[in-house]
């Protein structure tokens, strides 16, 4: 239960100087009757209202105390009727985790029970139902006293094999810094590992903390942590999830003179609780989520690097992420993604085969729970048009996008230089010369069209090569127009002519028919010269003769 108190009053004033002398701890079995130390005056007609908190109950006892079993079945029947808003947390004795807590509270004998930090201490256990009687009217003090305004959260997931994942966090609604100390105890409903005299399993006993630490959290903030928390580490291994729980409580740094018997007996250090809470380990069952999912860069050059990234988690503990590849020949690979920083998990390689690349991230978490992206792409080409010769080439772009010239590099001399560079270093003229398929014409063109071919001169042999862009490949050649056509190839593979669709018949049909040549003509860049070819090579440009107007498709 939570509460909302914007400030701390004075709790309750001792009614009688008590001399503080240390005795050690008896430790042994209290065989008289229910004990209630009421150390402090409570206020008559308290304005607070019953339910602040959620009380805290630490039981200490002994598999070996006589009077303890009343107790264990006193706590046991409070809590499971569940009409008080009460956690209980069983420190037994031949636990070796239990005895700091037992030096923390100078326990004197069992049983003991210390409400919320030592606010009300109940010894001894005389039968079950004065017991609860007891513990319900100590109960009820605790409920109503004045708490500092803190919100705490608790949850744990079961990873399976005795391990949780155990997240706690609390928030301050204080108008001030909130100073105290956090305790997160894992518990099992009804231990495997003690009984007690009456051979029944002690109840809520503890096993170790999760965390048991100081906190300082700023006015408006919250504290928050998690941990896993691993059974086999403290010989718990064989705990189960339907049998465990975690219990939290926050405990301010406000002392208080405490008695763990009759005062001035056993005083000890007393921090009362202003919050606790109970979570019940879940299975987790649901698959990890994946986000952010790029490669970089989406469009890269043959050879060098792509990085595939995504942000995977999970309310358990991913445990593998990988990148599915298919590739341009339809391989797939499953890749390994490491974890970077923060949630994100990447894949770096490079990759040679040009054209695009789907590709998928696939995890799953330490419960089995598996998910799968979407499916992402990314594409590798390579940037080279073609090479040039010192003379006249006959040119087009091996990819279906539109480029300026201004745009294309030219290599030369182990150098990369601009077009209007390499133009005015005398490498290449400055004149790409296109053909008007309707005027039957040459034409100046400062754009280079994919499907299209042009005339280029150069003075110096050179190669000419394109920006990254994304190519978009597909079957589509071009549109030509009833007479000579000067066409390439907008790909990066060679394709032989009988491969081509004419409007969608084959070559042979479409020659056969009437509707085009079939001689295409090509030029042989070094003995400057044209030639009959029947496959046509991405960067080439080629004359082609149509009786008709039609289109031109590459199969696929």
């Amino acid at each position: 239960m939570k509460h909302i108190l914007s400030k701390k009053v004075l709790i309750l004033a001792i009614t009688t100087l008590l001399i503080l002398v240390t005795i050690p701890s008896f430790s042994g079995e209290i065989g008289e009757a229910n004990k209630v130390l009421d150390l402090y005056d409570e206020p008559a007609n308290s304005p607070t209202p019953k339910g602040t908190h959620t009380v805290l109950a630490e039981y200490g006892t002994s598999t070996t105390c006589g009077y303890c079993k009343y107790a264990n079945q006193a706590l046991k029947n409070i809590y499971w009727d569940g009409t008080q808003d009460l956690c209980v947390v069983t420190f037994v004795a031949q636990n070796s985790y239990s005895s700091q807590r037992f030096t923390q509270y100078n326990l004197y004998g069992y049983p003991t029970v210390w409400f919320d930090g030592g606010y009300k201490v109940v010894i001894g256990a005389g039968s079950t139902a004065s017991a609860q009687a007891n513990y319900n009217t100590a109960i009820d003090q605790c409920e109503v006293y004045s708490v500092y305004d803190v919100d705490l959260q608790l949850s744990a997931n079961w990873l399976g094999s005795a391990t949780m994942e155990i997240s706690v966090s609390v928030q301050n609604n204080e108008a001030s810094t909130y100073d105290g100390h956090i305790r997160v105890y894992v518990i099992e409903k009804n231990s495997t590992f003690w009984t007690d005299t009456n051979s029944l399993p002690y109840g809520f006993a503890f096993l170790n903390y999760a965390f048991n630490q100081d906190i300082s959290i700023n006015t408006g903030n919250t504290w928050q942590d998690t941990t896993v928390w691993n059974g086999n580490d403290y010989g718990f291994g064989s705990i189960t999830q339907d049998n465990t729980m975690v219990v939290a409580a926050v405990f301010n740094d406000d002392w208080h003179q405490g008695y763990s018997y009759n005062p001035p007996s056993n005083p000890f250090d007393a921090y009362y609780v202003d919050e606790s809470t109970v979570a019940i380990p879940v299975l987790d069952n649901e698959p990890p989520d994946i986000s952010n999912i790029e490669a970089t860069p989406s469009v890269q050059k043959s050879g060098d690097y792509v990085n595939i990234s995504a942000d995977v988690t999970d309310d358990s503990d991913v445990d593998q992420v990988k990148a599915v590849i298919t590739y341009p020949d339809d391989t797939t690979a499953n890749e390994t993604m490491t974890l970077d920083t923060g949630d994100t998990y990447t894949y770096d390689s490079t990759f040679s085969t040009t054209g695009v690349y789907n590709y998928h991230i696939w995890t799953d978490d330490v419960n089995g729970n598996q998910n799968n992206s979407d499916v992402f792409t990314f594409e590798i080409m390579d940037p080279h048009i073609t090479d040039l010769s010192s003379n006249w080439n006959f040119v087009a772009l091996p990819l279906n996008q539109s480029i300026s010239k201004t745009d294309i590099i030219v290599k030369y001399d182990s150098g990369d230089h601009s077009w209007v560079d390499a133009v005015s270093d005398g490498y290449v003229s400055d004149f790409f010369f296109g053909w008007d398929r309707l005027g039957q014409s040459y034409t100046f063109n400062n754009t280079l069209e994919p499907g299209n071919g042009y005339w280029v001169y150069a003075y110096n042999p050179c190669e000419l090569w394109i920006p990254l862009m994304n190519t978009n490949c597909d079957n589509y050649i071009t549109d030509i127009e009833q007479n000579w056509n000067i066409i390439g190839i907008p790909d990066d593979e060679n394709i032989n002519k009988v491969d081509i669709l004419i409007d969608g018949i084959t070559w042979d049909d479409a020659v056969t028919g009437g509707i085009v040549s079939d001689f295409i003509f090509g030029w042989d860049r070094l003995g400057q010269s044209y030639n009959f070819y029947s496959i046509l090579e991405p960067g080439y440009a080629y004359w082609i003769f149509a009786y008709y107007d039609c289109s031109l498709l590459r199969t696929i």
